[in-house]
């Protein structure tokens, strides 16, 4: 008999390759997974990143967590601006922000405490406008090594937090040449920064220039309103981690001080107008006769009130001394000291005098005086 034809059992290779073209697609798409996290999702701007969305959010914890912050040694500073509304302000005028990596870092930047020499460091730089002014904030990051072996860890250098001090100027809370001091019912003053109130007085009542810790970057506006004193907005970018910054605070008189200023010097003359003599005593009202008066027909009266100019007040700040000028009429009975003939007389006559003007927050004071 003869044998039956023997069948080939030899497998074939297709499905080899398909499944070691499978694993090469897989190993490649992971591989292109982990470079995509690592240049993204885990990139050295990323701690950045999350710490100005920390400032934008008002978190101030998580922000400081980020960025390890710490004050200058020896510093004492405010921290009104470090959390909450006040920390989202000084971050909501911040525009066009963009996050770049500026390559190696390789020496210590401005604010930054340097990690281990082998560490591997990147420069981040924060771009942005402020008020239409560019600015730029510089950090350092470091690698922290990795997650699963494959993903990169970074870390936001510790970072040293600029502080601003707000620096009031033309305001005091000092004994005046017109003997008052400041009339604020026992409460401190205050002015407003992002929101926040920042106090301008010690419990004694003595001025201080209030300093505080800053986020860097931030745009903080400040701003100080009383009843006769006031002042415009003002504004500072704080772009630079570890430095010392003033924000000025320029004071000046309210239109209702020169209102009260008005006031009282009208009351001042009234009272001199009132005395029927030829020089009223401590008054810038004089008149000289050769003649005998009657000083019963003496009468005084201002034809043109002198005007206090708001001007005045601005240019000298809270304790100014003024030049005042106005004119008076005098009317008066003369008896001719020859022939005795009466005669009724009247004529206008300059006044010039000055006078000191204390404006408080809630008070204002002028003390004439005349030589």
């Amino acid at each position: 008999m003869s044998e039956a034809p023997r069948r080939s059992h030899r497998r074939s290779p297709l499905p080899l390759v398909l499944g070691g073209l499978g694993a090469v697609l897989v190993g490649a798409a992971g591989a292109a997974g982990i470079t995509w996290a690592n240049q993204e999702v885990r990139s050295p701007t990323a701690p950045v990143e999350q710490y100005l969305a920390a400032l934008q959010d008002g978190d101030g914890a998580a922000a400081l967590g980020l960025s390890g912050a710490v004050l200058p040694e020896g510093t004492e500073a405010g921290t009104q601006l470090l959390d909450g509304e006040p920390l989202t302000a000084a971050v909501a005028h911040l525009q066009d922000l963009e996050v770049q990596d500026a390559g190696h870092a390789t020496g210590a930047v401005t604010g930054s405490t340097a990690p281990a020499p082998d560490t591997e460091r990147r420069q981040i730089e924060v771009t942005g406008t402020a008020g239409g002014t560019p600015f730029r904030t510089a950090f350092t990051v470091s690698h922290q090594g990795r997650d699963w072996l494959f993903f990169d860890r970074w870390a936001m250098d510790p970072l040293r937090l600029p502080t601003v001090t707000v620096e009031p100027r033309g305001l005091t809370t000092d004994v005046g040449a017109a003997g008052s001091t400041q009339d604020t019912d026992g409460d401190p003053l205050s002015a407003t920064l992002n929101g926040a109130q920042l106090p301008l007085t010690r419990t004694d009542g003595s001025l201080v220039a209030p300093r505080l810790a800053v986020f860097p970057p931030a745009h903080l506006q400040a701003q100080f309103q009383s009843s006769h004193l006031a002042s415009e907005p003002a504004h500072l970018t704080v772009a630079r981690a570890g430095q010392d910054e003033v924000l000025p605070l320029t004071v000046t008189a309210t239109e209702l001080a020169v209102e009260r200023v008005q006031e009282q010097v009208e009351q001042y003359l009234d009272q001199c107008t009132e005395q029927q003599v030829l020089h009223p005593t401590g008054c810038p009202l004089d008149y000289q006769s050769a003649q005998r008066v009657d000083p019963s027909s003496i009468r005084w009266e201002m034809v043109q009130m002198p005007q206090f100019a708001q001007a005045q007040l601005i240019s000298a700040g809270p304790l100014t001394e003024a030049t005042l000028e106005g004119t008076a009429r005098i009317t008066v009975t003369e008896r001719d000291l020859m022939t005795g003939a009466q005669q009724r007389v009247q004529e206008d006559l300059p006044v010039t005098f000055t006078g000191t003007v204390l404006v408080t927050p809630e008070s204002v004071r002028f003390t004439p005086e005349v030589r």
